[in-house]
């Protein structure tokens, strides 16, 4: 069962007082305007309690993050990096990273480890960074791998296409929510 909310509660009360001040004031005599007059009331009450869920709806819509992941993969460097970006207009907090491959999850920094074991690189250059928070319009490079040849490029493009990057946060208004992203570039 549904908890009763206040402008429901209010409409009633309302319409209660309503009738007891026009049953003590006038005639027991209903007539269609008083009728008419009740219902314009309720109706308007409820456009009200209508317009007041919309209302909260789109402030919550304006101030959420949208998360969305960018990679690279520079062919004359031998370079590969990762970046997400908060395109919404809400801040992205408590940011928590995790990478899926070959079945098991794993923080960035295992991910990158794991990569390096994996493929045989060579002495790559890594930088990783784990952002606690993204603000609105704000980008993040979380992966950044430097390779020594085009081999071994594309040994990691091969192996980045089998991982999943899983981004869970939460919004200004403590909602938790999980995004996920194919890494690599799967034609």
């Amino acid at each position: 069962m549904q908890k009763p909310d206040f402008i429901t509660v209010a409409t009633i009360v309302l319409c209660v007082f309503a009738g007891v001040i026009i049953g003590q004031g006038f005639s027991i005599d209903v007539r269609v305007s008083d009728l008419l007059t009740l219902a314009a009331t309720l109706i308007t009450f409820f456009f009200a309690k209508n317009g007041l869920q919309h209302n909260e709806r789109q402030y919550l819509n304006s101030i959420r993050p949208i998360l969305s992941k960018y990679e690279t993969f520079d062919n004359e460097t031998f370079q590969y990096s990762l970046q997400i970006t908060n395109f919404g207009s809400g801040a992205a907090l408590k940011i928590d990273l995790l990478v899926e491959s070959n079945g098991k999850r794993r923080t960035l920094i295992d991910y990158a480890q794991f990569l390096a074991q994996a493929t045989r690189f060579e002495g790559p250059t890594v930088n990783i960074s784990e952002p606690a928070a993204l603000s609105s319009n704000m980008n993040d490079e979380l992966l950044n791998i430097k390779v020594n040849s085009l081999n071994e490029l594309e040994k990691l493009k091969q192996r980045l296409t089998m991982a999943k990057l899983y981004v869970s946060y939460e919004n200004v208004q403590g909602q938790k929510e999980l995004n996920s992203f194919d890494l690599g570039f799967n034609f």
